[in-house]
Protein backbone atom coordinates (compact mmCIF):
# COMPACT_ATOMS: atom_id res chain seq x y z
CA UNK A 1 0.00 0.00 0.00
CA UNK A 2 1.71 3.41 -1.02
CA UNK A 3 1.56 6.33 0.97
CA UNK A 4 -0.64 8.85 0.27
CA UNK A 5 0.42 12.71 -0.18
CA UNK A 6 3.99 13.80 -0.95
CA UNK A 7 6.89 12.37 -0.03
CA UNK A 8 9.00 13.42 2.69
CA UNK A 9 12.09 15.37 2.40
CA UNK A 10 13.89 12.77 4.71
CA UNK A 11 12.60 9.72 2.54
CA UNK A 12 13.71 11.64 -0.99
CA UNK A 13 17.09 11.78 0.66
CA UNK A 14 17.18 7.55 1.46
CA UNK A 15 16.05 6.97 -1.67
CA UNK A 16 18.15 8.46 -3.76
CA UNK A 17 21.33 7.58 -1.29
CA UNK A 18 24.18 5.65 -2.64
CA UNK A 19 25.02 3.22 -0.15
CA UNK A 20 28.19 2.32 0.62
CA UNK A 21 29.36 -1.04 2.29
CA UNK A 22 32.56 -0.66 4.47
CA UNK A 23 34.15 -4.24 4.63
CA UNK A 24 36.47 -5.05 7.69
CA UNK A 25 39.64 -5.61 6.80
CA UNK A 26 41.25 -9.22 6.26
CA UNK A 27 44.06 -10.37 8.46
CA UNK A 28 47.41 -9.81 7.30
CA UNK A 29 48.64 -12.79 5.07
CA UNK A 30 52.03 -13.18 7.25
CA UNK A 31 50.06 -13.17 10.55
CA UNK A 32 49.89 -17.02 11.89
CA UNK A 33 46.33 -18.54 12.85
CA UNK A 34 46.10 -17.12 16.74
CA UNK A 35 47.05 -13.67 15.40
CA UNK A 36 44.93 -14.05 13.21
CA UNK A 37 42.18 -14.63 15.53
CA UNK A 38 43.00 -12.17 17.51
CA UNK A 39 42.89 -9.55 14.04
CA UNK A 40 38.78 -10.82 13.65
CA UNK A 41 38.02 -10.46 17.03
CA UNK A 42 39.10 -6.89 17.32
CA UNK A 43 37.96 -5.76 13.53
CA UNK A 44 35.06 -7.15 14.37
CA UNK A 45 34.46 -5.68 18.38
CA UNK A 46 34.58 -2.04 16.48
CA UNK A 47 32.81 -0.18 13.64
CA UNK A 48 33.74 -0.73 9.76
CA UNK A 49 34.91 1.91 9.04
CA UNK A 50 37.32 2.54 11.97
CA UNK A 51 40.34 0.78 10.37
CA UNK A 52 41.80 2.72 7.56
CA UNK A 53 45.05 1.68 5.63
CA UNK A 54 46.91 3.64 7.57
CA UNK A 55 46.34 1.47 10.95
CA UNK A 56 46.86 -1.67 9.16
CA UNK A 57 50.26 -2.06 9.77
CA UNK A 58 50.16 -1.15 13.81
CA UNK A 59 46.74 -3.92 14.08
CA UNK A 60 49.15 -6.82 12.65
CA UNK A 61 51.88 -5.84 15.20
CA UNK A 62 49.15 -5.55 18.08
CA UNK A 63 48.11 -9.01 17.22
CA UNK A 64 51.50 -10.16 17.19
CA UNK A 65 52.36 -8.87 20.62
CA UNK A 66 49.42 -10.70 22.05
CA UNK A 67 50.53 -13.76 20.49
CA UNK A 68 53.92 -13.00 22.09
CA UNK A 69 52.48 -12.67 25.51
CA UNK A 70 50.05 -15.29 25.37
CA UNK A 71 52.72 -17.59 24.36
CA UNK A 72 54.72 -16.24 27.34
CA UNK A 73 52.01 -16.21 30.18
CA UNK A 74 52.12 -20.20 29.04
CA UNK A 75 55.36 -20.45 29.78
CA UNK A 76 55.33 -18.61 32.89
CA UNK A 77 52.20 -20.60 34.38
CA UNK A 78 54.28 -23.93 33.25
CA UNK A 79 56.78 -22.68 35.27
CA UNK A 80 54.82 -21.89 38.39
CA UNK A 81 53.38 -25.42 37.76
CA UNK A 82 56.97 -26.70 38.24
CA UNK A 83 57.26 -24.75 41.68
CA UNK A 84 56.47 -27.31 44.11
CA UNK A 85 59.11 -29.90 42.66
CA UNK A 86 61.73 -28.07 40.52
CA UNK A 87 61.90 -24.22 40.15
CA UNK A 88 64.26 -22.63 37.41
CA UNK A 89 64.19 -19.31 39.25
CA UNK A 90 66.06 -17.36 36.63
CA UNK A 91 64.24 -18.65 34.11
CA UNK A 92 61.03 -17.50 35.45
CA UNK A 93 62.26 -14.37 36.86
CA UNK A 94 63.44 -13.53 32.50
CA UNK A 95 59.83 -14.98 31.33
CA UNK A 96 58.76 -12.08 34.11
CA UNK A 97 60.51 -9.47 32.58
CA UNK A 98 59.64 -10.59 29.24
CA UNK A 99 56.02 -10.25 30.21
CA UNK A 100 56.09 -7.08 31.45
CA UNK A 101 57.77 -5.50 28.54
CA UNK A 102 55.22 -7.24 26.23
CA UNK A 103 52.19 -5.93 28.39
CA UNK A 104 54.03 -2.46 28.08
CA UNK A 105 54.48 -2.68 24.25
CA UNK A 106 50.08 -3.86 24.25
CA UNK A 107 48.98 -1.46 26.33
CA UNK A 108 50.44 1.55 24.14
CA UNK A 109 49.67 -0.27 20.86
CA UNK A 110 45.85 -0.12 22.32
CA UNK A 111 45.60 3.41 23.45
CA UNK A 112 47.37 4.37 20.25
CA UNK A 113 44.69 2.65 17.63
CA UNK A 114 42.13 3.93 21.15
CA UNK A 115 40.72 0.35 22.00
CA UNK A 116 41.09 1.73 25.04
CA UNK A 117 38.32 3.44 27.72
CA UNK A 118 41.36 5.68 28.79
CA UNK A 119 42.09 6.46 25.19
CA UNK A 120 38.02 7.28 24.00
CA UNK A 121 37.29 9.09 27.10
CA UNK A 122 38.31 12.46 28.54
CA UNK A 123 38.77 12.79 32.20
CA UNK A 124 35.45 14.89 32.57
CA UNK A 125 33.54 12.53 30.16
CA UNK A 126 34.78 9.33 31.88
CA UNK A 127 33.81 10.77 34.97
CA UNK A 128 30.22 11.17 33.69
CA UNK A 129 29.99 7.94 31.87
CA UNK A 130 30.83 6.31 35.18
CA UNK A 131 27.89 7.96 37.27
CA UNK A 132 25.61 5.94 33.94
CA UNK A 133 23.51 3.19 34.55
CA UNK A 134 24.49 -0.07 33.10
CA UNK A 135 21.40 -1.21 32.14
CA UNK A 136 18.68 1.03 30.63
CA UNK A 137 16.48 -2.07 32.10
CA UNK A 138 13.98 -0.73 34.62
CA UNK A 139 14.47 -3.18 37.78
CA UNK A 140 11.07 -4.35 37.42
CA UNK A 141 11.68 -5.61 34.45
CA UNK A 142 14.09 -8.15 34.73
CA UNK A 143 13.65 -11.50 34.99
CA UNK A 144 10.39 -13.23 33.54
Amino acid sequence: MKQRGRKSAASLVLANADVHLINRPAPAADLTEIQRHYWVEIANSLPADWWGDENKAILAEYCRTLSTLAFLNAQIDSEEEKAAADITLGLYLELLKRREAMVRIQLSQATKMRLTQQSRYGARSAESASRQPLSKTKPWQLGG
